[in-house]
């Protein structure tokens, strides 16, 4: 996907539509976050391999390129099937939804374990 996506773009797309961005699985998607995103991501901090993992992605503008192989992996990792306190209204609350936990990754190349 050339385009980055947005919160409003991803809040008016079918689920389908948006499981179906990130079906290739290998190739990260830009999401350019909300302000109220990224302050529940840094409040959540590093209690998730999942949210570390957002964070890490996270750049100066607030573009985070989602990995869908990596997001399944810290998913499956942490047992969840979406990120913990981060509100289930939000776009990338939805995004990390639709991309599920994978447990068919090893989370170890996430973590370096």
């Amino acid at each position: 996907m050339s385009l980055t996506l947005t919160s409003d773009t991803v809040l008016k797309m079918d689920v389908s539509d948006l499981a179906e961005v990130f079906a290739d699985g290998g190739t990260p998607v830009p999401y350019q976050s909300t302000h109220e995103e990224r302050q529940a991501i840094k409040w959540i901090g590093s209690r998730y391999l999942i949210a570390e993992l957002i964070l890490a992605g996270i750049d100066d503008t607030g573009t985070i390129d989602i990995d869908p192989m990596a997001v399944g992996a810290a998913l499956a990792a942490d047992g969840l099937d979406r990120v913990p306190c981060l509100d289930d209204g939000t776009a990338l609350s939805r995004i990390i939804w639709c991309i599920g936990p994978d447990d068919e990754t090893d989370a170890s190349e996430l973590t370096g374990a």
